[in-house]
Order: C-alpha cells, then structure tokens, then sequence
C-alpha cells in the first residue's frame, strides 16, 4: 500500500511540473505573439506615407490574424493545463483515499472555487487578444482610403469573425474549468 501510494505521488509530481511547464509555455506564446502584433504594427505605421491601402489592410487583416493565431496556439497549452489539473483532481482523490488522510487538497479546493466563481468568467488572455483586434480594426477602418462601403464590409467581416473565435474560445474555456 506505501508503494502504491508512492507511486501515485511521482505521478502527481511529474503531473505538477508538467503543468508548471504548461503555465510558462503559455506565458511564452503570449510575450512571443505581442511581440508580433507589435512588429505587424510598425512595418505598418512604416507604410503608412508610401502605401496607405498597405496599411489598412494590415491593421484590419494581419493583426486579427496574428492575434487568432497567438489565440489558438495559447488555448492549446491551456487545453494541456486544464487536463494535467483534471488528472490531479482524480490523482488527489486516489492518494488520500489510500492513505485514509487529506494529504493532498489543493486541486480540489481549486475547482470548487472554480464553480464558485462567477458564470460570465472571460479569460484576460482571451479578452486582451480580443481588444487588440478590435483596435486594429479600427485604426485600419480609419487608416483604409478605399470606398466607404468596402472598407465598412471588410471590417465588419473580420468583426464578426473575431467575435466568433472570442465567443468559441470563450465557451470551450468555461466548460474545461467546469470539468470537475
């Protein structure tokens, strides 16, 4: 029974340092696609005297796409997280069901506070990425010297897109952090 209980804790162990890892991956994708946005933003300020046109296509495509980007690969390390947490959920109950004590509470606390916390939960992530868009989306309808209706069809085309990646991502986070 000590080994099992043994080898339950290097598996929680190595669960912890894999979400660790997970938590700096995520931090790293997101320094590492600010830092895109930002290069995207000054080759177009950079473009703004010689190829207006230029410019506002990049702010209302290719930050939104940067962003969409930077949004899909963080979500997947938080996938990773969420599911390494689940597994320490399940872990936790495992070791002190077998040593008959609470040795190990912190996962369990964690997502009972989770359900505790409010319904409309946005992740910061999520919602920074999000109003970058938007202000890149509204600097490039600003910046855009074409046709009125085109450049307001244009933007509000990549809008609806980026509301409907935010809302998406925006449920499919709640519903991991639901999972017991």
């Amino acid at each position: 029974m000590k080994e099992e209980i043994e080898i339950l804790f290097k598996e929680y162990d190595a669960l912890r340092e894999e979400i660790v890892s997970g938590i700096s991956g995520r931090h790293t994708i997101l320094s590492i696609g600010i830092a895109a946005i930002g290069l995207i933003c000054t080759s177009a300020v950079a473009f703004s005297k010689s190829a207006p046109e230029l410019t506002g296509l990049i702010f209302i495509l290719g930050v939104p796409a940067m962003g969409i980007f930077v949004l899909f690969i963080w979500f997947g390390e938080y996938r990773r997280v969420q599911n390494a947490g689940i597994h320490l959920y399940d872990l936790e109950s495992k070791i002190n069901t077998e040593a008959r004590k609470e040795l190990l509470t912190y996962e369990t606390n964690r997502r009972d506070n989770i359900k505790k916390e409010e319904k409309n939960y946005h992740d910061p992530t999520v919602a920074l990425l999000f109003m970058l868009s938007l202000v890149s989306l509204l600097i490039g309808f600003v910046v855009l010297p074409v046709c009125c209706i085109w450049r307001f069809l244009l933007v509000f085309t990549v809008g609806v897109v980026i509301f409907g990646i935010d809302w998406i991502i925006t449920r499919k986070i709640r519903r991991l952090r639901k999972r017991p």
